[in-house]
């Protein structure tokens, strides 16, 4: 005789949702530690602040205070 299973269906449906939790924060997690780097080395040299989050990506601080998308701040070199 086969022995009955108690919760069997509830324990797998747990152990999928767990899974696609800890599946998604890995992902989150490793484009944090990328994108941050990423960011910090492309402005690194200018003398600009930059941070990194997954929903906004990399900003970059004006002397002014604001905070900006990388893709819309351009540094000149006026120097000669």
């Amino acid at each position: 005789m086969k022995a009955k299973q108690r919760g069997g269906a509830g324990v797998d449906l747990l152990l999928g949702l767990v899974s696609i939790v800890f599946v998604f924060a890995v992902a989150v997690g490793v484009d944090w530690v990328a994108g941050s780097a990423s960011c910090g080395s492309r402005w690194g040299d200018s003398g600009l602040r930059s941070k990194y989050s997954p929903l906004s990506g990399c900003l970059v601080r004006l002397s002014d205070g604001r905070w900006l998308p990388e893709d819309r701040v351009r540094e000149i070199d006026v120097k000669p």
